[in-house]
């Protein structure tokens, strides 16, 4: 009994050292820094002795580049990036990590990637404000669909119900002014976390209204896949049937049920010149094929990186969205994307056609975060224009 009492201790012992092991095997070592941000140049740091290969993914790269390594600790310097949000990983032997030196990480739809910014006139826009707006997921009952759907909701900083002394000593709740909405739309393979993950929706708003750049609004993203209930990462199933295959049948929820919920459990301005409509991707043909379905919902349209086709009937459809008094039509493109610089000129041309007073933008890069951000700074302090308290 008493030897088996002792084996039992030297186990736990063992054990207890394994783990200690463990924690020193992973701490990073103190004079390790990375990312290492000199200005024209940051550095990545890996602290990996017995490896033989690293590499570095990248979202600036177009294929993995090999690091360096000198007394145990692997190093790439890079140069020419310009002030944006940057995301990467290391490939240690073939196996993909994470930088253990940097706090901040961020889920991609391809996974987890360590991301940095690099500051700069814009970049300040990533970060937290003084005074913040409040984010929440919410729920809400989708019968065109069939299933319970999830939007994420972002309202701006004093949306709550303030208290008021009523001159008698006592507090009362005074109700909250209406506010405009902005509806975003994510594109293909996004969520509805996405605008507010990789495009530091409420980062950038919070600052814009905290400067009087833009109006205090509130601003609804909702899921757009019609077969998902919610992002992915809840592990959901998916709800396929006849109606989630249609290719309307996300506009006739978005009309009839998101814009209705929203209108009855915000304090939202429920009418045309208080709601605006933005979208990338194929989130911004949303929006160009909702307003010609629907042309009196939106005085504010903004489909971003998307264009149109020439079918014939693109005068007829944009006429249809000129009756609707548009307040302003902002449309925008990387030059660099190759999926949309053509549709979206061809857009331009048609809205030139018909006299539909717009702003056509194009910005280099891509089809990409970085592009969508800088078009989120520029559009957000022209929508709602017209709009008073």
């Amino acid at each position: 009994m008493k030897r088996a009492i002792l084996l039992s201790a030297f186990i736990l012992l063992c054990v207890a050292y394994a783990h200690a092991q463990n924690f020193v095997d992973f701490r990073v070592p103190e004079h390790i820094v990375s990312p290492e941000d000199r200005g024209d140049t940051v550095i990545l740091r890996l602290a990996a002795e017995y490896a033989t290969v690293v590499q570095v993914e990248a979202s600036w790269l177009s294929k993995p580049v090999p690091m360096y390594k000198n007394e145990g600790v692997w190093e790439l310097k890079f140069t020419g990036l310009s002030n944006d949000i940057y995301y990467y990983r290391f490939i240690v032997d073939g196996v993909p990590a994470l930088d253990p030196s940097n706090v901040n990480v961020q889920l991609l739809a391809s996974g987890y990637r360590s991301f940095f910014v690099k500051d700069g006139p814009t970049t300040r826009y990533f970060a937290q404000a003084g005074r913040r707006g409040s984010v929440s997921y919410v729920w809400y009952e989708s019968e065109i669909l069939g299933s319970s759907r999830r939007m994420a909701v972002y309202t701006p900083y004093g949306y709550e119900m303030e208290e008021n002394d009523d001159g008698k000593g006592r507090r009362i709740k005074k109700k909250p002014k209406q506010y405009p909405v902005l509806y975003l739309l994510h594109d293909e393979g996004g969520d509805e976390e996405s605008w507010l993950e990789m495009g530091r929706l409420a980062q950038i708003l919070d600052h814009l209204i905290e400067q009087g750049r833009a109006v205090p609004m509130i601003v609804v993203m909702p899921n757009c896949n019609p077969v998902e209930q919610a992002s992915s990462r809840l592990g959901l199933p998916e709800i396929r049937n006849a109606r989630t295959t249609s290719t309307s049948i996300f506009i006739s929820s978005f009309i009839n049920e998101i814009i209705p919920f929203v209108e009855s459990h915000y304090s939202a301005i429920p009418e045309d010149y208080g709601r605006a409509a933005c979208g990338i991707g194929t989130g911004g043909t949303t929006v160009i094929n909702t307003a010609v379905m629907y042309p009196h919902i939106f005085d504010f349209l903004l489909p971003l990186s998307c264009g149109v086709k020439d079918n014939g009937n693109l005068t007829a459809d944009f006429l249809r969205v000129k009756q609707g008094r548009v307040r302003l039509f902002w449309t925008g493109c990387g030059t660099a994307d190759q999926e949309a610089a053509e549709a979206s000129r061809v857009l331009h041309d048609a809205l030139q056609h018909i006299h539909l007073d717009h702003t056509f933008y194009m910005m280099p890069g891509g089809r990409d975060w970085g592009v969508w951000r800088q078009f989120l700074i520029t559009f957000s302090p022209m929508i709602f224009k017209y709009y008073t308290d």
